[in-house]
């Protein structure tokens, strides 16, 4: 959820003409900036998603749909994680299941 907000993040200020790099130092070094955000709101303004890959929107997918069908057994809706579960399967299927997971931001973008 962190990755996709953060990607929805970009894809708004990049809308509004922001200047993305000043935007990805300030959620960066905000209150949102874990080392997930932080690594792939940079990858996010290099467009950087097929070199040195650090975790696949595959493998993301796999963790999502483990902890939803824990949250189903546990009675907990489950309904943020079904929502970036649908970016990330929406990736796999255009073929990007083994870039960098930081091309989220393309399904946000609705690519």
């Amino acid at each position: 959820m962190q990755i996709a907000a953060a990607a929805e993040g970009i894809v708004l200020a990049e809308r509004a003409g922001l200047d993305l790099k000043l935007v990805a130092d300030a959620i960066s070094n905000g209150q949102a900036a874990s080392p997930q955000v932080v690594r792939n709101v940079r990858r996010f303004v290099a467009g950087d998603h097929a070199t040195s890959i650090n975790f696949t929107p595959a493998l993301r997918l796999k963790d999502i749909e483990y902890a939803l069908r824990l949250a189903g057994k546990l009675g907990v809706s489950g309904e943020f994680g079904a929502i970036a579960a649908g970016f990330y399967r929406k990736l796999c299927a255009h073929g990007f299941a083994h870039d960098n997971e930081s091309r989220i931001i393309d399904a946000v973008r609705g690519q």
